[in-house]
């Protein structure tokens, strides 16, 4: 059972939302620029953090590409279950 938003800390949502915003940011520039030129310090002007908390949210740039990966393949796997009485074997 998935816990309802609000059995969830201040703390644990502002994490999420954080994350999630840089995430964002990142992959937004990646599709007009090569992923080894977008500048981490402009990612987080954008959302308004230092750059000292991307690093504690993303060890290495890759990491904010496998988080996206991550949540693509959770969405991915909510849909096919929520669609699975839908779907015929055939």
């Amino acid at each position: 059972m998935i816990p309802a938003e609000q059995d969830y800390s201040l703390r644990e949502k502002k994490f999420v939302k954080t994350k999630v915003s840089l995430m964002q940011a990142f992959m937004s520039r990646l599709k007009t620029t090569r992923f080894a030129n977008i500048s981490i310090k402009e990612v987080c002007e954008s959302v308004e953090v230092s750059e000292g908390t991307f690093y504690n949210y993303f060890p290495q740039k890759v990491d904010v590409v496998y988080y996206y990966k991550s949540l693509v393949s959770v969405k991915i796997a909510w849909e096919i279950n929520r669609k699975k009485s839908e779907l015929s074997p055939w």
